[in-house]
């Protein structure tokens, strides 16, 4: 799996059999865009929603269970935003925007463990539930989206990443996730 960033909290994914966009700004954007997927999905609500229906691709809005071309999502209300679980050639990417408590018990279970975490670091987001979210999800890679270079040093200095330097893709196989929870910061496309 391939993961490349392109600002704020827009993601693609690109997997040997299946691609996914997370969150793209609008269909306009959607159309230019060289990279392709069938799925989309939506970490929070936009004002932009009625424009994606009525399209090819599945786009999926909110909690629920979902299963496109082998690949399963699960979407948990997170109070602030939907945590997705993406169940992705045999590693589980957790999509997230804005948290700022804990879930419940009843929605960590279905939420299950986490291989990589995108997760919005806004100002909007309390920088310590994220990292003991990850931590208590057992987050392999932690990737922070939707920053501003305030909001990244923040999240750095809470990770004891100071010195993290961006890189252009991240790519994951599951048969060399690192030992513990470690961070990653992409450069913006």
């Amino acid at each position: 799996m391939e993961i490349k960033y392109f600002g704020k909290s827009i993601f693609f994914i690109k997997g040997k059999t299946e691609n996914v966009w997370v969150n793209p700004p609008n269909v306009d954007f959607f159309s230019r865009i060289k990279d392709k997927a069938r799925t989309v999905i939506f970490s929070e609500e936009r004002n932009n929603q009625k424009e994606w229906f009525n399209r090819e691709e599945v786009v999926i809005f909110g909690p629920g269970e979902y299963e496109i071309g082998g690949v399963g999502v699960i979407g948990v209300n997170g109070g602030e935003s939907t945590i997705y679980t993406v169940n992705y050639e045999g590693l589980i990417l957790g999509i997230m925007g804005k948290i700022k408590e804990i879930p419940s018990d009843k929605k960590m279970e279905k939420i299950g463990g986490v291989d990589l975490l995108l997760a919005d670091v806004s100002s909007e987001t309390d920088l310590k539930v994220l990292t003991q979210f990850a931590k208590k999800v057992g987050t392999n890679y932690l990737v922070p989206s939707n920053f501003n270079q305030d909001g990244l040093r923040k999240f750095l200095d809470i990770t004891d990443n100071e010195q993290m330097e961006p890189i252009g893709c991240l790519k994951v196989s599951i048969e060399e996730l690192p030992e513990g929870m470690e961070v990653v910061v992409l450069k913006e496309i």
